[in-house]
């Protein structure tokens, strides 16, 4: 009997920029993407959920490496069931009372979208007990305590204005390119500023607007402006990541002696040392060397040598670090005579014709939220996980989804051992291939403080504030 327990838990827009005033009130937050869709449940995009989990909260999460929460007096997991006893007196951003209903609700919400069924595709009923929400499952997995802190899974309300949730901010105004938070005041943790994100795509641009004052944090830095950022007195933040950066194959289009002789074609040191200045590893696997069931390849096969005879069209989306790993990558290819075509898609576009299919190569990352191997296994390869969830190598194999299914145990010996046989598996059919682990690099101007870095690139900026 596995049985844990938690308890006494602490509480714990470019016409803005023009005016003084207003800029000394607001914290802009650039960011090289526009986000998909406001609702944490249909949107797994690294973009959308950094926003949304200003405004969200998981029912747990991680720090220190110990599990805690925000709206949970405590948890208790026996078996197959999982007991939450919500907290007291909790209050959506509009001020309406939390009920035991809401937290029923959220979590049944989960189970109607398909980007969610990686996380909760295991929740067999979920029902009310009393003063305790009461989960049970279709077989008994440790997983679930990882998957309650990744912010799909999270306290949220349906209102006829929107969502709501008791996060640190509340949604004030949202356009194309920007979106404004407030400080949620019936938060336990309410933000100290109005926080605005701007969507800006491009990286010179980003770095001129930190060096302007236009934008107090840069989320995504790059490599080769490190230097020049921190030349200016401002702060580059770098944090390890649980992201590994992978050329997505679509294997319904590629054949294994394709896959192949397209994985020995590029050289992942020079990705590294050319797009990343040196700032990463070298990935053995799609699974981050932190997560829970990692195993490297160690294992190369050698099939029959093939031509390929059309031109292969690489799609990704307007990241700089992207644009030049598809330019080292096209020039690889090139060397053992395969053609190639780079194009280069704004995020929304990006999604959509990946999860079409509409690709050869996608160059693209996946951040293992839930640091555990089934969060990278699942979403990305098991036949019954939709592409739009996550699934845009195209794989299908019964042998892998049957060993993937068989980790679902609480006999951790045999769940490590069925899910580094799962990654064997896609080892040996070369059904993507990881290129490397990079450091996340957050620029923040010297006049702000309260920054956090995160491992998943998923920051919470409750603790913004203007320097002293």
């Amino acid at each position: 009997m596995k049985k844990i327990i938690l308890s006494g838990i602490l509480l714990g827009s470019l016409a803005l920029v023009g005016c003084g005033k207003e800029k000394e009130k607001n914290i802009i937050i650039g960011t090289p993407s526009r986000i998909k869709k406001l609702d944490p449940m249909v949107s797994n995009d690294i973009p959308s959920l950094l926003v949304t989990n200003q405004i969200f909260e998981t029912f747990l999460y991680y720090e220190n490496k110990e599990l805690k929460s925000n709206v949970l007096d405590k948890y208790i997991f026996v078996n197959d069931t999982l007991e939450l006893t919500p907290k007291k007196d909790l209050k959506f951003s509009n001020g309406d009372s939390v009920t035991i209903e809401d937290f029923k609700n959220s979590l049944e919400r989960t189970l109607t979208h398909p980007g969610c069924k990686f996380l909760t595709g295991n929740i067999e009923t979920i029902k009310i007990n009393g003063d305790k929400v009461v989960i049970t499952f279709k077989v008994a997995t440790p997983s679930i305590l990882n998957n309650m802190t990744y912010p799909m899974i999270v306290l949220l309300k349906e209102t006829d204005k929107g969502l709501v949730g008791t996060g640190s901010f509340k949604l004030d105004k949202e356009d194309i390119d920007t979106i404004e938070l407030s400080p949620n005041n019936y938060s336990k943790n309410p933000g100290k500023n109005k926080i605005i994100f701007r969507a800006i795509p491009e990286d010179n641009a980003r770095t001129m607007a930190l060096e302007a004052e236009e934008i107090q944090i840069n989320t995504n830095v790059p490599p080769v402006d490190k230097k020049l950022v921190k030349s200016k007195g401002i702060e580059v933040i770098e944090t390890p990541s649980v992201t590994t950066e992978m050329v997505w194959f679509n294997n319904e289009k590629l054949t294994l002696e394709e896959r192949v002789k397209i994985s020995k074609a590029i050289n992942k040191g020079d990705l590294i040392a050319t797009s990343l200045e040196g700032s990463g590893t070298i990935a053995t696997s799609m699974i981050p060397e932190t997560s829970y069931g990692f195993s490297p390849n160690t294992k190369e096969i050698e099939v029959e040598d093939v031509k390929i005879n059309r031109t292969l069209k690489i799609i990704l989306n307007d990241v700089g670090t992207r644009k030049t790993n598809a330019q080292i990558i096209q020039a690889n290819l090139k060397e053992v005579g395969i053609e190639s075509e780079i194009i280069i898609l704004d995020w929304a576009k990006y999604l959509d014709s990946s999860a079409k299919g509409e690709h050869d190569l996608l160059l693209g990352g996946w951040v293992n939220g839930t640091f555990d191997a089934e969060g990278v296994l699942y979403p990305l390869f098991h036949s019954q996980n939709a592409p739009e969830a996550g699934r845009r190598t195209m794989y299908s194999n019964k042998e892998f989804d049957s060993l993937l299914e068989s980790s679902r145990t609480y006999d951790l010996n045999k769940r490590v051992d069925y899910l580094k046989k799962s990654a064997e598996k896609l080892y040996e059919d070369y059904a993507i291939l990881p290129l490397y682990y990079p450091n996340y690099s957050v620029g923040v101007a010297n006049n702000v403080v309260g920054f956090k870095g995160d491992e998943r690139g998923l920051y919470n900026f409750s603790q913004l504030n203007f320097r002293n």
